[in-house]
């Protein structure tokens, strides 16, 4: 038996270097090959990025385009095949392991780039400030690598009419007995392992929280914060895989993709999830009259990113830079956003006025169209216009001068104008909103201006996509760990998951594969161009979408 195992693990190897071998072949300089996440870019942004490029420099681009499952799997995939992509996208964690590893290129973005004129500058910061030591002992840090594309928290998304809002303020939520088949986690071992870290060590992390906070000694906290959620040790992930233990028995299962769909239909009612996948799980549910909530755990959490990469061997980085530059621009990523859910490390005005005319609470005044001007108006522009009578009214945006009292814990009062469909009038309504500050990752205006959207709704899709910034300072970055501990910490999760593979299910589990590259040889001289890619294009889900009145010009 140990003779056939040999012989088919040989066979695999064989095939993998002769299919491997087919990729070499050398690429024309207008084919840019992009691999990244799958449903992770708008596919008409792809067209948009060729037409533009061919109007600047008169000759066309193609692009292959290919996706991954997981950052592991386009690891592994680079290392079989190091000259295969041109630009990928992996998580920071992943950047940082492939820099260390000299798998990847340092890139540079023009100071008047679309990129460094646009990108927040939190992304900016949190970038510069994620360092390492190369093997020359000079500091380098993710900024030297990546360029952001989109970034997020993770944390519960949950039904409110059948959990508790206090509840799920904290992890244990998902241990408690309340709540059993009720929920999902990732099957995942780095977020898992970060929840169960919450879940091990959330005595130290509540007095944390009690001794520092956001206007007291927040460096502090973040680096007791980044230590503990980074924490590796034997001791540490004995009682993280204690713990995870006893979540499975209370959990209705593991998922990595289904948690968004199985909350929005009801299934289950917790879902451990990205904020991406939060938002949109929020929207689905809506399409049947569900309110789905998300919120971030005071024990702490993890702050994402997913950033633009060069491999090493990739000859095409000033066209990779290209690309990014394009998707860096406010009004591409609003599109971009508008059609993946995910939130862009990308600031500027465009964005920021999106935000708002997604989110920020409306009131009606009096416009100077004339009712046959109105009528006279494109079906979209009519959504940002209201006939009442013989009058025009238009949407506009509550504003620091609609407020008139409340504070910034509990909300405020604010007189707006709405419609009245019983009365068919427009009347003059109190209406509740929270003054949100996103000047952390917007930045302030030219005359000092804060970004703030007034808002009649928290805890939802905004609170995902834009995150304040208490909940920011408790959330830190999942750093690349080390060889041992990464071995630890999968030994681990086998025990806690109860993998165990049988020698007939590793000769199927071969022969499988064998098939596989079977396929890949055949296929190998068909180019994955991204037109004839399927990637299930979700429907775009456009949230309010009123003309924008009074806002700050934020840069």
């Amino acid at each position: 038996m140990k003779k056939i195992i040999l012989i088919t693990l040989c066979l695999i190897m064989c095939l993998s270097c002769f299919a491997g071998c087919g990729e070499k072949e050398d690429k024309a300089d207008n084919v840019l090959r992009i691999c990244n996440c799958e449903d992770y870019i708008d596919p008409d942004l792809i067209d948009q990025f060729k037409n533009d490029f061919k109007q600047k420099n008169g000759y066309d681009i193609e692009i292959e385009y290919s996706t991954f499952g997981t950052p592991e799997n386009l690891y592994n995939d680079i290392k079989i095949t190091p000259d295969r992509y041109d630009l990928i996208c992996p998580s920071d964690y992943m950047i940082e392991k492939m820099a260390k590893e000299g798998m990847l290129q340092k890139i540079s973005f023009a100071s008047d780039g679309n990129y460094k004129q646009n990108v927040s500058k939190y992304i900016d910061k949190t970038f510069l400030g994620i360092t390492w030591q190369n093997g020359a002992g000079e500091t380098e840090s993710l900024a030297d690598y990546a360029g952001c594309y989109m970034w997020g928290t993770l944390g519960l998304t949950y039904n409110a009419d059948k959990v508790s809002h206090q509840d799920m303020q904290s992890w244990t939520s998902l241990w408690n007995s309340q709540y059993k088949n009720k929920s999902t986690i990732k099957d995942s071992i780095r977020d898992s392992y970060f929840m169960g870290i919450a879940y091990a060590n959330k005595t130290e992390l509540d007095k944390l929280a009690n001794d520092f906070s956001l206007d007291k000694n927040l460096e502090k906290y973040q680096t007791e914060l980044n230590r503990i959620f980074n924490d590796t040790s034997e001791e540490n992930v004995d009682r993280v895989e204690q713990g995870l233990k006893d979540l499975k028995g209370n959990i209705y299962g593991f998922e990595v993709d289904s948690g968004k769909n199985d909350i929005a239909s009801g299934k289950i009612t917790i879902n451990f999830a990205w904020s991406g996948d939060a938002v949109y799980a929020m929207d689905e549910a809506e399409t049947q009259g569900v309110e789905l909530y998300y919120s971030v755990p005071t024990e702490g959490s993890n702050v994402w990113f997913d950033g633009w990469c060069v491999p090493k061997t990739s000859k095409k980085a000033d066209l990779a830079v290209q690309f990014i530059e394009f998707l860096s621009s406010p009004d591409i990523a609003v599109k971009n956003m508008e059609y993946i859910g995910y939130t862009s490390g990308t600031a500027g005005e465009a964005v920021f006025n999106n935000a708002i005319d997604w989110y920020g609470a409306t009131t009606l005044v009096e416009s100077e169209l004339t009712p046959d001007e109105y009528s006279a108006l494109t079906e979209e522009d009519l959504e940002y216009y209201l006939l009442v009578g013989d009058k025009v009214y238009e949407y506009a945006y509550v504003d620091g001068e609609s407020v008139i009292t409340g504070n910034e814990t509990d909300g405020y009062t604010a007189k707006i104008k709405a419609y009245n469909e019983e009365t068919e009038q427009i009347e003059e309504q109190d209406l509740e909103v929270f003054a949100v500050d996103l000047t952390y990752f917007f930045g302030e205006g030219e005359n000092g201006e804060k970004a703030i959207i007034y808002t009649d709704t928290v805890g939802r899709q905004f609170s995902a996509q834009y995150p304040t910034e208490d909940i920011i300072s408790r959330c830190v970055v999942m750093r690349c760990y080390e060889e041992d501990a990464n071995g630890r910490i999968t030994l681990m999760w086998e025990r806690v998951k109860g993998f165990t593979f049988s020698t007939g299910m590793l000769i199927a589990l071969a022969v499988i594969f064998l098939l596989i590259i079977a396929g890949v040889i055949v296929l190998k001289n068909r180019a994955t161009i991204f037109n004839s890619y399927n990637l299930n294009p979700k429907d775009n889900r456009r949230r309010k979408k009123y003309k924008v009145l009074k806002i700050e010009e934020i840069k």
